[in-house]
């Protein structure tokens, strides 16, 4: 078994060799600010064919089929800071809060005309969180309690 005052002495070496020199604010400032991720929409699962294909006529004369599809499902990750390792002299990366990622179910709309031959796209609506992110912003860095 080892000493207390060995233990003491060996946390006080890690702890003097953590402290950042000539700033006083230690380790837990790391001078680096969040940054932000811009939402985000994955498709997800099987891409569903939406009405009936049109086909057009290129200027080369070839047909081009159209028909629309719409995923199965659609992922949506909304704005969130995140550390990247942003420089900011005197700020630090926190965890500010934890949001929920959605998960939206999607359908094709009703075609515009009664026969199904043109098809407007998809709608999709809240199905279920799919999980979480967790949002980082930046603070100033706090001084150490003497």
């Amino acid at each position: 078994m080892k000493s207390p005052l060995i233990l003491l002495a060996a946390s006080l070496i890690v702890a003097s060799l953590r402290a950042t020199p000539g700033n006083g604010l230690g380790d837990a400032c790391r001078q680096e600010a969040a940054t932000v991720v811009p939402e985000d929409w994955q498709d997800v699962g099987a891409r569903i064919p939406c009405g009936k294909p049109i086909t057009v006529l290129g200027a080369s004369g070839g047909a081009h089929a159209f028909r629309p599809t719409c995923p199965e499902f659609r992922l949506i990750t909304p704005q969130h800071g995140e550390c990247l390792g942003e420089l900011a002299p005197g700020m630090q990366c926190r965890l500010a809060e934890v949001l929920p990622v959605s998960l939206l179910r999607c359908e094709c709309d009703r075609p515009i005309l009664g026969n199904g031959w043109v098809a407007s796209g998809c709608s999709c609506w809240f199905d279920s969180i799919a999980g979480t992110v967790e949002s980082f912003e930046t603070r100033p860095c706090e001084k150490p309690h003497d």
